[in-house]
């Protein structure tokens, strides 16, 4: 009787409005790292003695930190509970996201960011995890997820955007939007409870299929992170650089663009109906069309036309890798697997600075707007990679 009603109240939170909306929230936290590309013109303005390489590290940097979290969140959560991580986490992004607005060293600046990756990487799996845990129509909320992240991106850009044209430092005040998911998590999402035994009878789930896939889902996500990194790391620097527009130019074309990855959020749900095994493959297809986009052509409304392809691109496969991973796990395993298969994508994000300074090299080009190319062949791989899982039957 009484564990009929610990589940029948379980079910009621889990339908609840503002249930949903402290899970989603901490989606809001996800664009922290890539956000700090807005920031990449006036850096190099107010620390002109740094070279590119290390400027590029402000956003890649913290990738680092956030991998380690990502290994980690597996063993912490099973250890601290998910909700006792979301309120840590969403408090370090906090300290560590506004540092900047009272140090002036480049390099405390960067230690903070490190910290900064290390809060993302906690909350990231396991907002996506609790999806997985209290829902079954995981295709639906991984895109309202994904919307969630749009919407926050367009918010916080636009901020900053504002911001940065009179006092850059002030822009790292938007980091403050972490407060809100510290309290929306406190109040609303339940105490961690510890999963019962399973009953001798029942048969453990099987793991070798599931373990195969998500190392196939690793891959994608790194050769994805890689593409979409070109779009982080070099869109702000390339519209100052070929003179298309200012910083705030830049910002503002970010904020405007990121509003299409939230529609795809909304629309993945119908998306997925749509394409069904082919959505992966289709999704990157537009990632590597915008990256060319921006590679080859010239000019502010190419860039905004390369960039809106990726940022639709971005809005349809995240969620679809997420719910892909998340297909057979368990609420023991949800975090862990979701860590493992978002970790490809930290290693990604934060070797992608040194791997578009090394392919520069070769070809003798040093601009950002170069990087784009190197963008676009991630993608012809993500797509040859995608097309073999196709026709091994780990598309579904």
């Amino acid at each position: 009787m009484e564990s009929t009603a610990r589940k029948t109240a379980a079910e009621a939170d889990a339908s609840s409005l503002m249930f949903k909306t402290a899970i989603l929230s901490s989606t809001l936290l996800l664009t922290g790292v890539g956000l700090g590309s807005v920031f990449l013109p006036s850096l190099k303005a107010s620390y002109p003695g740094i070279s590119d390489v290390m400027l590029k590290s402000f956003v890649s940097l913290p990738n680092a930190a956030q991998l380690l979290a990502l290994v980690l969140v597996g063993m912490l959560t099973a250890k601290f509970g998910k909700k006792k991580l979301l309120l840590f986490g969403s408090l370090l992004f906090v300290i560590s996201g506004i540092a900047p607005l009272f140090v002036t060293s480049f390099g405390v600046i960067l230690l903070a960011r490190l910290f900064l990756g290390f809060s993302v990487g906690l909350v990231q799996p396991i907002g996506t995890s609790l999806l997985a845990d209290y829902y079954q129509e995981r295709n639906k909320l991984m895109g309202f997820q994904s919307a969630f992240s749009g919407l926050a991106n367009t918010l916080m850009t636009f901020i900053v955007g504002l911001f940065i044209q009179t006092s850059w430092r002030m822009g790292f005040s938007v980091y403050l939007i972490g407060l809100i998911i510290f309290f929306l998590t406190w109040i609303y999402l339940p105490k961690d409870q510890k999963q019962a035994a399973p009953a001798a009878s029942q048969q453990p789930r099987a793991k070798t299929k599931l373990s195969l896939n998500v190392i196939w889902w690793m891959l994608a996500m790194f050769l994805f992170n890689m593409a979409y990194s070109s779009g982080i790391l070099e869109f702000s620097l390339t519209v100052v650089e070929t003179h298309s527009g200012s910083a705030t130019d830049a910002a503002n074309v970010t904020a405007a663009v990121a509003v299409i990855s939230l529609v795809a959020g909304l629309i993945f749900g119908k998306y997925m109906q749509l394409t069904k095994k082919y959505a992966g493959i289709l999704a990157i297809a537009l990632m590597g069309a915008g990256n060319f986009i921006m590679g080859l052509g010239n000019g502010m409304g190419v860039f905004i036309a390369g960039d809106s392809l990726v940022a639709l691109a971005f809005g349809l496969f995240m969620p679809y890798v997420m719910a892909a991973v998340n297909r057979n796990s368990t609420k023991e395993n949800s975090a862990g697997l979701t860590g493992l298969a978002l970790s490809a994508g930290s290693v990604a994000n934060f070797v992608s600075t040194y791997f578009y300074a090394a392919f520069g090299k070769i070809f003798g080009n040093s601009s950002s707007q170069f990087g784009f190319i190197f963008g676009g062949i991630c993608c012809i791989l993500l797509i040859i990679e995608m097309s073999f899982m196709l026709r091994k039957k780990l598309l579904d």
